[in-house]
């Protein structure tokens, strides 16, 4: 028991050294919270559980990023601190305003990610930051990040999805979904392994591939739900054995 309890303490105290050093020089995601008031106070309320689980991916990872909160202030931060008890002592680097003015030196810097931009993504740069639009709204506002960037002057990109995901409806992915895809290829350097090690997925074969297993990932929007559930159950046992958060 003793030494579980040791082995439990050891890797929390890892865990906790690599996020410390991903704030100083790891690979910046930026989480634009700036669409409070386009959303309903459930939508809110989901959003702020997604950043809960992007934080866990985040302490799981052997790369975690340098995870950054911007607009985190009104409806969404008092909504997160209910749901987040120990916000105060996560790992990240949080600002009450925008990314424009949290970024201001650095603008060349930033790439906004979205499934509307004609720009894909082959890799992550390590001098960008790259962000991703917190919202949940059932894709009511269409094209809002990607016409938000634009006006912005800021880059874009959007995930090589189409290349890995047969999708069911749209390309829309949760929030928690897109950071831990990127984490993961931080972790592996392979588009494919993000993605499959990310999305609730079947596996089809490519008949065009001679035969041969080609991993394709099929998408269904209500898998969502399910995958959040999976990663919920996970964080509770983490929290439970550790004090990383």
């Amino acid at each position: 028991m003793a030494q579980k309890r040791q082995a439990r303490k050891q890797s929390a105290s890892e865990k906790k050294a690599r996020l410390q050093q991903a704030l100083r020089e790891g690979q910046r995601i930026v989480i634009d919270l700036d669409f409070a008031d386009k959303m309903t106070p459930t939508e809110i309320k989901s959003l702020c559980q997604q950043l809960l689980y992007c934080y866990s991916a985040n302490t799981r990872a052997q790369n975690p990023a340098q995870l950054i909160f911007t607009s985190l202030q009104g409806a969404m931060s008092e909504q997160l601190r209910k749901q987040a008890s120990g916000l105060d002592n996560w790992v990240v680097t949080t600002h009450a305003e925008p990314y424009l003015t949290a970024f201001q030196d650095k603008l060349p810097d930033l790439v906004y990610l979205t499934a509307d931009s004609p720009h894909e993504l082959t890799s992550l740069d390590p001098s960008k930051a790259y962000i991703i639009g917190g919202i949940v709204d059932r894709n009511r506002h269409k094209n809002i990040c990607y016409n938000k960037a634009v006006g912005q002057g800021i880059s874009t990109a959007r995930l090589p999805i189409q290349d890995y995901l047969q999708m069911s409806s749209s390309p829309v992915i949760t929030v928690n979904q897109v950071f831990t895809i990127l984490v993961n290829f931080l972790d592996h350097k392979d588009w494919g392994t993000a993605f499959e090690t990310t999305i609730p997925q079947r596996k089809q074969i490519d008949a065009s591939n001679n035969g041969k297993s080609d991993q394709k990932i099929e998408v269904h929007i209500d898998d969502t739900e399910k995958e959040s559930e999976h990663i919920e159950k996970k964080r509770k046992l983490e929290s439970s054995s550790d004090a990383c958060t």
